[in-house]
């Protein structure tokens, strides 16, 4: 792709495996799959496709408190276009609370 600022956004079923629910620590594994929407944005037009991806991370976290998570996530994504293949990894950090 040249020329154009490249957007992708995924749409699939999670599913996710870990240890910890009622620990202080906490550790998962995931993978999902389903669909990629990719966007390229060029100076005069927008083109759009959907294609299918496939990615799997893991995810640790510890708790704050009683009902707060500090977790860090790392995500590894496949992009299955005819026209070429796009990877990447994602790592993130997130905060959660308990209910």
């Amino acid at each position: 792709v040249q020329g154009g600022t490249l957007y992708l956004g995924t749409a699939g079923l999670n599913l996710q495996v870990g240890a910890g629910a009622a620990q202080a620590q906490r550790l998962s594994a995931c993978i999902s799959g389903g669909a990629a929407f990719i966007t390229v944005a060029t100076g005069t037009e927008v083109l759009a496709k959907t294609v299918p991806y496939l990615d799997a991370g893991i995810q640790a976290g510890i708790a704050l408190g009683r009902d707060f998570f500090l977790g860090g996530d790392v995500r590894f994504l496949i992009a299955f276009d005819e026209d070429l293949l796009i990877f990447g990894a994602v790592p993130c950090t997130s905060l959660c609370k308990e209910f």
